[in-house]
């Protein structure tokens, strides 16, 4: 058995005790204070236990910043940087911006193409000010930052395992931080371990989140807290935030390095009669683009589009939609189906996809708040000039 005492004759001024319950390898660890002596016991379980053995006594000297509460240490949060709720002296800071909202602004840095910030804090001794839904009974304190999505993308935000002591809840919200105006975008509370709670949402541009670290149940300690934005203009996939996606970042193909419409492609303009026979020709420059005043003048009318020289491989995403992109008010059916030249048998100008047998493609179901979307794919053998047809 092994034990420590601070005074060497009080049995209740004991510090630590250890006793395996087999020969040897006991161990006990405690903190100690300056110029302060200390009493260690070797001791047997019972009355003939004694013998032989060997004692070893190491006095690790602590620092503040080591992430480790230490001796006199109120906190210890792995750093020594003010307002994170734990100073450089590792004692519990008055409240600082972090503490309530709007929080504490937290820069992106670009590392790679990938937009990133890092931080280590403490929640010991702040305000429990919020909750999520996640952790709507909690009592915990609570710290709060805020971050601009610059570039916009997939984003990640994490408290992971390490450098965290404490079982945490993470949440994430827009809109604005606290309020009515608060749109909670995510919110994560593992419900055991230290860390391990990330919360993942698709951002536009130049959006303000804000990230408030809490506690499960009253739970209070150090975290790290990661953010990642993964810019996705030019993945070829349309995402929150962009008006195009033609899977680069070229400019002059419609489609420039800000996945925004470009100026000249961007108001291409519907001219009647536009027969499949004599359509409206698509510019070669323009490999999105957006026709905002065409229109469907009557029953039984149909528009049509020319786009020449698609080569394998080529992607074509069209769709159709009511005044705005999004929009399909009242039901509103527009049928979009894409031809490849010559087209020997036209399909009908009345019905659904049914009546465009001929057809390589096409869609007549709402999606994403659009009438319709038609997704296509050029083959090795089916390379050259198509036509889009929109009907009601």
């Amino acid at each position: 058995v092994l034990y420590a005492r601070s005074n060497c004759t009080n049995e209740s001024s004991e510090v630590a005790c250890h006793d395996t319950g087999t020969e040897g390898g006991d161990t006990v660890t405690f903190p100690v204070a300056k110029n302060t002596p200390y009493y260690v016991f070797v001791d047997g379980w019972g009355a003939s236990e004694q013998g032989p053995f060997g004692l070893t006594c190491t006095v690790k000297v602590p620092y503040c910043g080591n992430g480790d509460k230490e001796g006199i240490e109120e906190c210890d949060d792995g750093n020594n940087t003010p307002n994170d709720g734990c100073n450089a002296d590792c004692e519990i800071e008055p409240k600082g911006p972090a503490d309530v909202c709007p929080g504490t602004n937290l820069p992106l840095m670009n590392s790679g193409g990938t937009y990133i910030a890092y931080l280590t804090g403490s929640t010991s001794g702040q305000t429990n000010a919020y909750n999520g839904t996640c952790n709507s009974s909690s009592t915990a304190p609570d710290q709060v930052y805020q971050f601009n999505s610059g570039p916009g993308g997939n984003v990640t935000v994490t408290v992971p395992a390490d450098g965290t002591t404490f079982n945490t809840a993470l949440y994430v919200r827009q809109g604005a931080c606290f309020g009515p105006s608060a749109v909670q975008v995510g919110c994560k509370d593992s419900s055991y371990g230290s860390g391990n709670e990330t919360v993942t949402f698709q951002a536009p541009p130049n959006t303000t989140y804000w990230v408030i670290v809490d506690g499960s149940g009253s739970a209070s300690g150090n975290f790290s807290l990661e953010i990642r934005v993964v810019p996705t203009c030019g993945d070829g996939t349309l995402d929150v935030g962009e008006e195009c996606d033609d899977g680069d970042k070229t400019p002059g193909d419609g489609c420039d390095a800000n996945c925004d419409i470009e100026a000249t492609c961007g108001g291409l303009t519907e001219t009647e009669p536009n027969l499949y026979s004599t359509p409206n020709v698509i510019p070669a420059a323009c490999g999105t683009f957006v026709i905002p005043n065409a229109s469907i003048s009557a029953v039984g009318d149909s528009d049509h589009f020319r786009i020449n020289n698609l080569p394998a491989g080529a992607k074509v995403d069209a769709y159709t939609y009511l005044d705005t992109f999004g929009s399909c008010s009242g039901g509103s059916v527009l049928v979009v189906s894409l031809w490849k030249i010559p087209i020997t048998t036209p399909g009908s100008d009345y019905g659904l996809c049914t009546g465009q047998g001929a057809s390589v493609a096409c869609s007549s179901s709402a999606t994403d708040g659009n009438c319709a979307k038609l997704s296509h794919t050029v083959a090795s053998g089916a390379v050259g000039d198509y036509i889009l047809k929109v009907h009601g």
